[in-house]
């Protein structure tokens, strides 16, 4: 059978919560490939990121029909659905679509943000600095160390978390666990880099950092909207010419007031 779009996805989505408790993305995943009786090859079948397709798009469903209100966060990973999401059950609507979900509004101001948000930030991205060359990847990571330092906190590269390494981690204290993480992803393999933010998000609450390139995020987004949107509204996704230029504003003021000697 065809993997489902997002869309079709919804309606069963949301009825596997009609029991009212609390649900995993993963479980919900498994339900879904059951309901469409997807094979293992269907199961398995990945996109060119990495992720597994229909792990894509259910996590797309989940959320737009946590946009609509009809299903809500209830701790990470875990959602359920709301008495509006209720609601449009007993209604037994024949599907559930964009077009459907329109008739709420905080699901239509989502769509409009949502189309309305790339260009201007294209837009600002370029005004922050001059063109110039990509720099390399432990360039930027080494930036990051840098600004860390700068504002006092105690930062590391490559910092272990298990059996992954983060590119970067800053702490407020030598003995106390990363509250920020940063991964520096100028191409290539976002899964992976959204998975060790993911696993710092989950394992010490750290605020996650993806540094990349205005040609992928767009990508980095999608990811961030989908498989990894538990983490979605911690995490932040910020193009490497604003660390550039916060580097050079921070190293600027740091040396006036050591002149100065504040």
């Amino acid at each position: 059978m065809t993997i489902p779009r997002y869309d079709h996805i919804m309606l069963p989505f949301l009825k596997f919560l009609e029991d009212k408790k609390e649900h995993s993305l993963r479980e919900t995943i498994e339900h879904i490939s059951a309901e469409f009786n997807l094979s293992h090859a269907e199961r398995k079948q990945l996109l060119p990121s990495g992720q597994p397709l229909i792990g894509n798009r259910v996590g797309w469903a989940r959320t737009y029909l946590s946009k609509a209100g009809l299903v809500e966060r209830t701790k990470r990973g875990y959602f359920r659905v709301t008495e509006r999401g209720l609601q449009v059950l007993r209604e037994n609507p024949p599907e559930i679509n964009v077009k459907y979900l329109k008739r709420f509004p905080e699901f239509g101001r989502f769509i409009a943000l949502k189309r309305g948000r790339a260009e201007p930030k294209r837009l600002i991205a370029r005004t922050l600095v001059p063109p110039t060359a990509v720099p390399k990847h432990n360039e930027i990571r080494d930036m990051i160390l840098e600004i860390g330092r700068i504002e006092g906190k105690i930062a590391e590269v490559e910092y272990p978390i298990d059996n992954l390494r983060l590119d970067v981690a800053w702490k407020t204290i030598t003995t106390g666990n990363p509250k920020w993480a940063f991964e520096v992803q100028m191409a290539g393999n976002f899964y992976e880099a959204f998975t060790k933010l993911k696993h710092a998000w989950d394992k010490w609450n750290s605020k996650p950092f993806l540094v990349t390139t205005d040609q992928y995020i767009a990508q980095a987004r999608s990811l961030l909207e989908g498989s990894f949107h538990e983490m979605k509204d911690d995490a932040r996704i910020v193009n490497w010419e604003r660390i550039v230029r916060l580097h050079k504003l921070l190293t600027e003021v740091h040396k006036i007031k050591s002149d100065i000697r504040f």
